[in-house]
């Protein structure tokens, strides 16, 4: 039973899959998937197991652990080419609609010697009435970038195509050290609501899959906002997607994932009663070099902040 139940999660989540399927298959980024261990017990009852079949038990669970929580095994931060290099620091971080204090944020800022934060589901008002002196917010909806830094707007996206409300992505060239560096924020829509439509009438699928197709045209969207090819670049956000997940595969795996380059671990940055998923994301170019990337604690979000410290190749 271990051994079918996890080949099936194996398949929903990276087989090739019918278009309507994925929605459904998508809410498994969101779902318990730990629960599958659960079932290795089972495998050890009755007689005594062969050493083959304990082999196969092993890798399996190997394999789990690989496909089905998203682990990172960068073993050690990289180092600057020289010591002198000059480096930097961002972070995203989705503060739950306000639920983390701005005061709490700006000491989080300074005490990590931050360059840029970005945040979603980030309350402007409470923000600006408390902003440092030494620090600049632009805010697009609840989208907002804090930084030192000079900076412009290029471009941000709205909901409005689809009928929606808020800001899902915004675009900046912020300048480090003379160097200008494409800067994208992102707030992608999430089908988790999916889970609490399980229980009601299959006729809610279509709203399921609205929600998955609504996902799916935002990455289409702000995916091209900056070109793949384009070296100096940082994105980063609450994409509500995992790494290994159809849409991100689609439309994000251009660009390098910080954590698997340069973080260690599960790394989930969002966490929920019974389960955890990695769905922030910092993505860089590739003549952006990470160095470290870590998870911090969520001081009183639903999410973690996502920090990463790099270079310039």
């Amino acid at each position: 039973m271990y051994i079918f139940t996890s080949f099936c999660l194996w398949l929903a989540l990276y087989a090739p899959m019918p278009l309507t399927w994925q929605p459904l298959l998508a809410l498994l980024d969101y779902a318990p998937r730990w629960l599958v261990l659960l079932l290795l017990p089972l495998c050890l009852l009755g007689s005594k197991p062969s050493k083959s079949f304990v082999l196969f038990i092993v890798l399996t669970t190997l394999v789990n652990f690989w496909l089905l929580f998203d682990i990172s095994l960068a073993f050690a931060s990289k180092a600057p080419a020289t010591s002198d290099t000059r480096t930097y620091k961002i972070a995203t971080f989705n503060v739950a609609s306000g639920r983390v204090d701005a005061a709490a944020i700006f000491d989080w800022y300074n005490s990590e010697h931050l360059d840029a934060l970005l945040l979603q589901e980030s309350p402007p008002a409470a923000l600006k009435q408390q902003l440092p002196a030494n620090l600049t917010l632009d805010c697009h909806g609840n989208l907002c970038l804090l930084t030192q830094h000079s900076f412009k707007v290029v471009r941000q996206l709205d909901r409005r195509a689809l009928q929606g409300w808020g800001h899902y992505a915004a675009h900046y060239l912020i300048s480090l050290n003379e160097v200008e560096v494409n800067l994208v924020n992102l707030h992608l829509n999430t089908p988790r609501h999916g889970f609490e439509l399980l229980h009601a009438p299959i006729s809610n699928f279509n709203a399921i899959t609205r929600a998955y197709k609504n996902q799916a045209f935002e990455s289409m969207i702000a995916s091209e906002l900056v070109a793949a090819d384009e070296g100096l670049t940082l994105i980063g956000g609450d994409f509500n997607l995992t790494q290994p997940s159809r849409l991100y595969q689609q439309y994000w795996s251009e660009w390098s994932n910080a954590f698997n380059t340069v973080g260690f671990g599960i790394g989930y940055t969002k966490n929920s009663r019974l389960m955890g998923s990695r769905i922030d994301h910092i993505l860089t170019g590739s003549k952006i070099q990470p160095l470290h990337a870590e998870v911090y604690s969520a001081m009183g979000s639903d999410h973690k902040p996502l920090v990463l410290e790099f270079a310039f190749q």
